[in-house]
């Protein structure tokens, strides 16, 4: 066994005493304070073993785990109650179904839009800014007539996309013309721009259902002529004849419709366009229509001329 200095010194000292023998109760005494000296020095040395110990795991975890807090701090849980999105709600152009007659028989074959056994209207192809469309539709009520006669029906229309209102329609109620409860012919006013459009019906003040209908494009105009003809509607190969409306009473009875491809200005096309007859709009405008082809070889842009009018289409496949 290893002696330090101070322990080395003692030893000295106590060889130096004269030798006696002790008796049995000093010898225990002795015997006891030595036993003592050794726990305690038992205790110093487990104890700076622990803290050698503790030290090198508090080193370890240091290493180990600040880089983990370093980690998780810079990209943080999402915590667990996160509120869900809200969903759009997305529209979709209500059904058609049949107008039946008083004795059951069809009147109407699946032309008829809306709700059915409740409320729907002739349908018909919808066009932005063309007052044309809805110039005379027909409201078909169904339930207690008592509740729905002569009472004011109002229809206000909303955009999908803009969430734009208008009102499209006012009218009075009046009776049955074919195997509905009630019904009333009525003008809409035209839809300001393409897209799905959800019309909320109230009768007498009370909402009464809501009707989604598809709205195209506006018409291929220029500044004194329209096409009837939706530009969404300008395809490849159109066989079809398409009106044209001039504005005023025209003389010539064959207008040639000038088309010209914007990617290859040598490449146009030439469509005669003969007179059919001339009508006036309720707002006392007067108009020539014109019939014939505007029949596109090619997708893309087109410059269309009228008259020495142009407007540019998208022609599709």
């Amino acid at each position: 066994m290893e002696f330090n200095k101070e322990e080395e010194y003692k030893l000295s000292l106590l060889r130096s005493m004269p030798k006696q023998q002790l008796q049995p109760v000093q010898q225990e005494k002795i015997l006891h304070q030595l036993r003592l000296a050794a726990r305690v020095n038992k205790r110093d040395l487990d104890y700076s073993g622990i803290f050698r110990k503790l030290a090198v795991a508090v080193a370890i975890c240091l290493v180990v785990f600040i880089p983990i807090l370093l980690i998780v701090s810079h990209h943080p849980t999402k915590p667990a109650h996160t509120p869900k999105p809200i969903q759009k709600e997305h529209w979709q152009v209500s059904p058609t179904f049949d107008l039946l007659d008083r004795d059951g028989s069809i009147v109407y074959k699946n032309r008829v839009r809306g709700i059915k056994g409740k409320i729907g209207f002739l349908d018909t192809e919808f066009i932005a800014k063309d007052p044309r469309a809805g110039a005379k539709m027909f409201w078909y009520v169904w339930g207690d007539p008592d509740k729905l006669i002569n009472k004011e029906l109002k229809a206000t229309a909303t955009h999908e996309g803009t969430g734009e209102k208008f009102v499209v329609n006012e009218t009075e109620i009046q009776g049955p013309v074919y195997g509905e409860d009630a019904s009333a012919l009525t003008t809409f006013k035209p839809f300001p721009k393409k897209g799905l459009w959800k019309i909320d019906v109230s009768i007498d003040g009370h909402p009464y259902g809501s009707i989604v209908v598809n709205v195209k494009a506006p018409n291929i105009t220029t500044k004194t002529s329209q096409f009837n003809l939706s530009r969404d509607d300008v395809k490849v190969g159109l066989s079809k004849d398409i009106s044209l409306e001039v504005k005023g009473e025209k003389k010539e009875s064959i207008i040639n419709v000038e088309a010209s491809y914007i990617k290859d200005k040598n490449h146009m096309l030439s469509f005669p366009y003969i007179q059919y007859a001339p009508f006036n709009y309720s707002n006392g405008d007067t108009y020539t229509e014109y019939m014939g082809k505007l029949k596109l070889d090619k997708p893309g842009m087109w410059k269309i001329t009228v008259l020495g009018e142009s407007t540019i289409v998208d022609v599709k496949n």
